[in-house]
């Protein structure tokens, strides 16, 4: 599912997303993904296949890999709780 979808420049959102400044990104969020989705994004982008697959597969580690198309970044996220210290994490979340 797709949570959010804009382009940056020089660390501002652009209303107007198509852009050819080198200086631009994409930034995609997405949530719980299939495999139709992650293809669709993945012809659009020109997503490595290797990080389509780590993408699939939920079980990376936290980890950034650098691509000459893009860069990808799994990170989990976690919680603490302050009364008992315990700390809860969550699945992966990768970004391209």
């Amino acid at each position: 599912m797709l949570v959010d979808e804009a382009t940056y420049l020089h660390g501002k959102r652009v209303e107007d997303n198509p852009t050819t400044d080198p200086a631009a990104f994409s930034w995609v969020g997405l949530y719980e993904s299939t495999v139709n989705e992650l293809h669709r994004y993945q012809a659009r982008f020109n997503f490595n296949d290797l990080a389509v697959e780590d993408a699939l597969s939920g079980k990376q580690r936290p980890k950034i890999d650098i691509y000459k198309e893009h860069t990808l970044i799994v990170l989990k996220d976690c919680r603490v709780r302050h009364n008992n210290r315990a700390h809860h994490c969550r699945r992966p979340h990768v970004v391209y």
